[in-house]
């Protein structure tokens, strides 16, 4: 398996998740204190079903599946990360630069902290543990990427 390859599919699907959220309404992003997301099971849309085009019909299932995964991970530190930094939580703001919103990213040693890890634990392992266990979760590995 290519771990490049495979990480850099996950960040984009990861950062997609904004997005499918506002197609399909679905913008709460709760979770419990063990980082486990709570997932929409039943979705009702039948009064205007007719009037979605296919992809919006689809955005509800991406943001349940993007969930699933997640809550898939088994380790609680690793769903914290992905939670914390490519959900998109309401608490971390965006500001402006340049004519682009940019997400400011939380501080390493705060995230760290909250996730119980020790004060060893780096930033990019982490991450990349992160990555590939979700891609691993999400529809069964269809984000790993394997070369010859």
């Amino acid at each position: 398996m290519s771990k490049t390859l495979t990480k850099s599919n996950t960040i984009r699907k990861l950062k997609e998740f904004p997005t499918w959220q506002r197609i399909s309404g679905m913008l709460e992003v709760s979770y419990s204190d063990d980082y486990i997301l709570e997932v929409t099971e039943s979705i009702d849309r039948s009064e205007w079903e007719h009037l979605l085009k296919w992809w919006q019909k689809l955005a509800p299932e991406e943001v349940n599946e993007t969930k699933r995964a997640i809550n898939q991970i088994e380790d609680k530190a690793l769903r914290g990360y992905i939670i914390i930094y490519y959900l998109k939580p309401p608490d971390y703001p965006t500001i402006l630069s340049k004519s682009k919103w940019f997400r400011v990213r939380p501080n390493w040693t705060e995230v760290r902290k909250q996730l119980g890890l020790n004060s060893k634990a780096k930033k990019s392992e982490i991450e990349e543990i992160a990555l590939l266990v979700f891609a691993k979760n999400y529809r069964n590995g269809v984000l790993e990427i394997y070369i010859d």
